[in-house]
């Protein structure tokens, strides 16, 4: 074996072992972020139900057969989407006494409007900007509370997400708030943390 060989042989083996651990650093570092995603996604259904059952005209929101209808959002992630679908309806089966019916919808089907306006909107997949903006627009133009779990959502004009800080508590954009219509109980908007996009 030539001296070339004996230097190739144990450095082409280190690069094997280098290439496998950055793989494997990948796969960990993606994980960790779609649990993280998915963990925010979970913690927000609490205050998405809270929120609506704070919402003053939510008897309103009521359709013809009797159902307070909310659309759990996908943009591509159809799969994870039915997942959390079921477990907002389970965090969401009733709000004040009014029967919910939790749709797993496509943004796209939505803003086409090939859907009824429902009573709520929850976001369970980022969005890129574009299509967080026409989302709100959706939101603001129907009076439809847009929820969003994900971190800077809020700052971008979804009306509602979570704040995780000390403490887990609401987050709300008063500018997007103002804008659609919707009257919130004071009850609610006391512990919630604010953004104002005019300040």
């Amino acid at each position: 074996m030539s001296r070339d060989e004996k230097i190739a042989r144990p450095l082409g083996g280190l690069l094997v072992v280098l290439a496998v651990l950055c793989l494997l650093t990948q796969l960990a570092h993606s994980q960790g972020i779609n649990s993280f995603m998915e963990r925010r996604v979970e913690l927000g259904f609490r205050l998405f139900r809270t929120l609506l059952s704070a919402d003053q005209d939510l008897d309103k929101r009521v359709d013809s057969g009797g159902y307070l209808p909310l659309y759990l959002l996908y943009r591509d992630e159809s799969e994870d989407a039915q997942r959390f679908g079921e477990g907002l309806r389970r965090q969401s089966a009733v709000l004040r006494g009014i029967p919910v019916r939790v749709e797993v919808v496509s943004l796209d089907e939505l803003l086409v409007g090939a859907r009824p306006v429902p009573a709520g909107l929850y976001l369970g997949q980022p969005l890129f900007k574009r299509e967080l903006r026409g989302l709100v627009e959706y939101g603001v133009a129907n009076g439809v509370v847009v929820f969003s779990p994900f971190e800077g959502d809020v700052e971008k004009g979804a009306l509602a997400g979570v704040a995780v800080e000390s403490r887990v508590r609401p987050y709300i954009n008063d500018t997007t708030l103002k804008r659609s219509g919707i009257r919130i109980k004071s009850f609610f908007l006391r512990v919630a943390k604010h953004y104002d996009e005019t300040r």
